[in-house]
């Protein structure tokens, strides 16, 4: 199986209204580009990014391999899951065989919502409640109160609704971080938070950690890998099973996707895909 051929098909998916200018801000954009790769056999793959088309010089170095050159690969996924779609379609199998064994039947999937004033993140639980889900996650910064947020949302949610906030490290340090976790803490809503301040402050993470119940996430797998890019590199590996609850897998490629999947196993930590 060779690839021949990349069609390239731009689309524009229009945001709700309600959140267009605060999704924005957060600079996501209402493009969505497919790539449709195309064999000598007549099978075509699917991939797929957020965001305008790839240059070609990322295209280019597919033209005229076989698919499984890219079993864990370490490019963009975005382009990889095509290629794996090419793959299970040759085997004819699930593309999930080519990566281990299958865990589980179904994957619970969450709301993603941008900082919202209190009345507005309410009703973002009320519609998401509404379309079926159970969790959400939201953006916490300092353009609104965390805390009068997660009331607003506890006094909408059904029972069993979960939300989780990412600070992005946005609390800074322990001293400022402790007051706004023991708050949120005794709202029961409130069942997770990613990264309240930056890892690398280990002694901070670990006794934040240990002063609140509520369950921690790291940003994303590959920063325990590689160090992060946007801070100190280095110190995050000091963090250990025990220090966190969990991590986020977030837009990493194939090969360190797969490596976090089974190295966080094995310290029975879970991790939460976000794509």
């Amino acid at each position: 199986v060779k690839i021949t051929e990349i069609e390239v098909i731009p689309l524009r998916l229009p945001y709700e209204e309600r959140m267009r200018k605060r999704l924005y801000h957060f600079a996501m954009r209402e493009e969505l580009t497919l790539y449709k790769f195309h064999t000598d056999t007549g099978l075509a793959g699917l991939g797929e990014n957020p965001g305008p088309p790839f240059g070609q010089e990322l295209l280019d170095p597919y033209l005229g391999t076989d698919p499984f050159d890219h079993v864990m690969s370490a490019k963009l996924y975005n382009l990889d899951m095509a290629c794996y779609d090419l793959m299970g379609k040759h085997l004819g199998l699930p593309a999930w065989k080519l990566m281990g064994q299958q865990m589980r039947q179904w994957v619970s999937m969450g709301w993603w919502m941008p900082c919202m004033s209190p009345e507005d993140s309410a009703n973002e639980v009320r519609m998401a409640a509404e379309r079926g889900y159970r969790g959400l996650k939201c953006k916490a910064r300092a353009f609104y109160d965390v805390v009068e947020q997660s009331h607003a949302m506890q006094e909408a949610a059904p029972p069993d609704f979960r939300v989780e906030f990412d600070f992005n490290g946005s609390l800074i340090n322990v001293e400022t971080a402790l007051p706004i976790c023991r708050e949120l803490e005794k709202i029961p809503v409130v069942k997770g938070l990613e990264e309240p301040i930056f890892a690398y402050d280990i002694e901070g993470w670990r006794r934040l950690h240990q002063e609140i119940r509520i369950p921690f996430y790291l940003h994303g797998v590959g920063t325990v890998f590689e160090g992060p890019s946007r801070q100190p590199s280095g110190p995050w590996l000091g963090l250990r099973a025990g220090d966190f609850d969990g991590a986020l897998c977030s837009h990493e490629n194939i090969r360190n996707a797969l490596a976090a999947s089974w190295a966080f196993a094995a310290a029975n930590t879970p991790i939460l895909l976000q794509y």
